[in-house]
């Protein structure tokens, strides 16, 4: 991903895009997910959710907050 998802305007096939990888990626590793999202995506807070069968992450910066699974 090259912009933040607080760039992308609402409602948007990008926006859309964007919160596909976010799914696919809730099931990566805990350490791959906070890179992810802080490094590429730009995010300031990551919580990595492992719960049994179910993945899933909740990502934040002063804009907007993502919760994938």
């Amino acid at each position: 991903m090259t912009s933040t998802l607080a760039s992308i305007e609402p409602f948007s096939l990008d926006r859309a895009y964007a919160l596909a990888m976010a799914a696919e990626l809730a099931y990566e590793t805990g350490t791959n997910i906070e890179r992810s999202v802080q490094d590429k995506w730009g995010f300031d807070h990551c919580r990595f959710i492992d719960s049994d069968d179910s993945h899933g992450f909740v990502a934040a910066d002063g804009q907007v907050v993502v919760v994938a699974f």
